[in-house]
């Protein structure tokens, strides 16, 4: 039997995969095929080069240097996340992804993009990431809205995730007999989850405990628009903010207290007890506290903390609970 290892993508959500994929070396647990989409794809690699802790090591190192993944980049390159720093410095010099073992793993790679020519997924086999097939690996991560397209093998590509971010049958279509996947969860909803691990609990009363938290958090989030298009029935506009609610594009504006106020309003946020805040690296003490009153003004009853998230792309992070 040929079991098949589906990787979601999601952003900073997958450092969780790769979290998992750490366990799976560490437990020796070999699949017959894996198919990485997005981030998946990004820490599907170290995976199969059996470099465990990389990706969490290089992502912690390097989270907050604007090189990495930021509106610098963004504004600078046309791209969130920097293409010489990530795809070349940091796997050539700074933390070496080890080529010779990837390839003779044995264990075939695929990775998941969006062609925009067809609108279809393109499932791409990756025997190496030397020299242009690292472009595979790059167009597979390049987000919408945030990101160039990317040109590879004749083809214009963006982020697998668009077009199929959970490719179970693709991963059937291709041999596979049964399909592990492994999804992603918000930030928010990983923190509630690590909030009740119990060091000195079981593995199953754990993850019982840990899966009832996460279910219980429903996630918004602010970014930015990078361009101008045309999205799930949205007119979105460079400049523009955008608000998701649960991965799905909840509104545009171009006033981010606006869209504030309406994610405040939403029936998430009225119905919970209680209310996170995470700001972002590009959000000041004090438009914090601003987005804080928006919220206590929308949410008397509601417990609400405002934290320090730091995190780059995305201005807010919100948790209801």
């Amino acid at each position: 039997m040929k079991t098949g290892l589906v990787l979601e993508g999601g952003a900073m959500r997958g450092i969780y995969t790769a979290g998992v994929l750490d366990v799976f070396l560490e437990q020796g647990i070999s699949p017959g095929m894996v198919m990485g989409v997005s981030a998946g794809a990004i820490h599907g690699i170290s995976f199969l080069s059996r470099q465990g802790g990389r990706s969490i090591r290089y992502y912690m190192k390097y989270c907050r240097d604007k090189r990495f993944m930021s509106f610098y980049s963004l504004v600078t390159t046309g791209d969130v996340v920097g293409e010489q720093f990530c795809y070349h410095d940091i796997p050539d010099t700074l933390d070496p992804f080890d080529h010779d073992a990837f390839e003779a793993s044995g264990i075939p790679f695929w990775a998941v993009c969006s062609n925009l020519e067809t609108g279809q997924g393109e499932y791409i086999r990756c025997p190496t990431l030397r020299g242009e097939a690292m472009e595979y690996l790059r167009a597979s991560a390049s987000m919408p809205f945030l990101s160039r397209p990317i040109q590879a093998g004749g083809k214009l590509l963006l982020d697998g995730g668009v077009c199929d971010s959970i490719p179970a049958l693709a991963a059937l279509e291709r041999g596979c007999d049964k399909i592990v996947v492994v999804p992603t969860r918000t930030v928010p909803q990983g923190i509630a989850a690590m909030l009740v691990l119990d060091p000195d609990g079981d593995r199953d009363s754990n993850a019982a405990a840990m899966e009832e938290a996460r279910k219980n958090v429903r996630t918004s989030e602010i970014t930015y628009a990078a361009r101008d298009s045309d999205f799930d029935g949205f007119q979105i506009h460079e400049g523009d903010y955008m608000a998701l609610a649960e991965g799905q594009l909840f509104g545009t504006d171009q006033s981010i207290e606006a869209l504030l106020e309406r994610l405040a309003k939403a029936d998430a946020q009225q119905e919970a007890e209680f209310l996170n805040i995470f700001y972002g690296e590009d959000v000041t003490e004090e438009q914090a506290n601003g987005a804080l009153e928006i919220f206590q003004a929308a949410c008397p009853n509601a417990e609400i903390t405002l934290l320090a998230g730091g995190q780059p792309v995305y201005y807010y992070m919100i948790s209801a609970e």
